[in-house]
């Protein structure tokens, strides 16, 4: 803080801030209309106008000369289908319910317009189909044996496929090899009458391509559907409608299906910012209001502090619909900050008024503005 004193020459600066000064307290009234009208003028095209853009990539964008940035970006342009997705993990200790119910989950997202690409690895037909294109030398070694142990009942089911043929073939594989694994064509079709009356009847043609042992099995599927970038959770809608789905089948008995993926994560990230956000705003209010109580002890400056913070957080928002048009939601993390500065400035403003006004020179007005001018 400059002193004030005798010998002390004004700068140009310091004396357009106190012409400034000085012409505020002269017109107060008027300067107090006028603050609240740009504050009405701005809350209201705020409230018009204001929009919000959540998408992330806008916030910063890396240098184009970049490498690893171009590499990504043609990278993006080629694959654009795996770009926020989220990704239905189903699990459970034995593989056929697993499968089974991951082809129902993934027949319902792809037959739900809401979803513009659904992917499950293991079991899409394309690759199903040609599974033993992607099978090690010993697994094929290990799949011809299973298949030439079942050509014999291969060969009866394919004659006939109905249920009848199917159960005598079984008497007789039970009766010709008593106390002998079942080959998988009829094991099958045996455990689709575990729980009666079943709904589906099973029979796998394609015996030991399934892991036999016990263990955590798990099917994956990837979801690719459209986000609201308009709203502050740009992922919400869309996460909801997979858990919506999700929830209208249930899962059988040993099996989980959670969800995952950059869209789920992004969600919950920015759910978690905004909520962060609202408890530091409030918290910041209710700490300032404290401090500006017991250190200032002054109702109408501690009023007028909260009364100016509020009319600069329209104006910023006014200003920014005007320059920008439109706000990401991680912006809002900067209103806590206006909290912190707004209430510096205007502290250091209204105490050094309010210790100007009461130092005995005798010039009321003038002096007030000298001094401020002079800070």
């Amino acid at each position: 803080m400059t002193p004030v004193s005798g010998t002390h020459t004004p700068t140009r600066l310091e004396g357009a801030l106190g012409a400034c000064a000085g012409a505020c307290e002269r017109h107060a009234r008027t300067v107090l209309i006028a603050i609240a009208l740009l504050t009405l003028a701005a809350g209201v095209a705020s409230a018009l106008f204001m929009r919000i853009d959540s998408d992330l990539s806008k916030l910063i964008r890396p240098s184009d000369e970049l490498r690893w940035y171009r590499d990504d970006q043609a990278y993006n342009a080629a694959f654009p289908h795996l770009l926020q997705t989220a990704v239905v993990v189903i699990s459970g200790p034995r593989y056929a319910p697993v499968v089974a119910h991951a082809e129902r989950l993934r027949d319902a997202f792809a037959a739900d317009p809401a979803f513009s690409h659904v992917f499950a690895p293991s079991i899409d037909p394309f690759l199903a189909d040609r599974r033993l294109y992607f099978l090690a030398p010993e697994q094929l070694v290990d799949w011809g044996s299973g298949v030439e142990q079942d050509y014999g009942v291969l060969l009866r089911l394919a004659d006939s496929a109905g249920l009848a043929n199917g159960a005598l073939t079984f008497a007789d594989q039970v009766s010709a090899r008593p106390g002998m694994p079942l080959p998988r064509p009829l094991a099958t079709l045996a455990a689709s009458f575990e729980q009666p009356p079943p709904r589906t009847i099973e029979l796998h043609g394609y015996p030991h391509l399934e892991p036999e042992v016990d263990g955590v099995h798990h099917e994956l599927i990837v979801l690719k559907g459209e986000q609201r970038l308009d709203a502050s959770l740009p992922n919400a809608e869309l996460v909801a409608h997979i858990e919506r789905t999700i929830a209208a089948r249930a899962a059988p008995p040993g099996v989980s299906v959670r969800l995952t993926g950059e869209v789920k994560l992004a969600d919950e990230e920015i759910g978690a910012a905004l909520e962060g956000i609202g408890l530091a705003g409030t918290l910041s209010v209710f700490l300032l209001a404290l401090v500006l109580g017991v250190g200032v002890r002054s109702a109408r400056i501690v009023a007028a502090t909260f009364v100016l913070l509020g009319s600069g957080i329209l104006l910023t928002l006014g200003w920014a619909v005007l320059a920008v048009g439109s706000f990401n939601t991680l912006a809002l993390i900067f209103v806590v900050m206006f909290f912190g500065l707004g209430v510096d400035f205007v502290v250091h403003y209204a105490l050094r008024l309010r210790e100007s006004v009461s130092e005995p020179d005798g010039d009321g007005g003038a002096a007030s503005a000298a001094v401020i001018a002079a800070r």
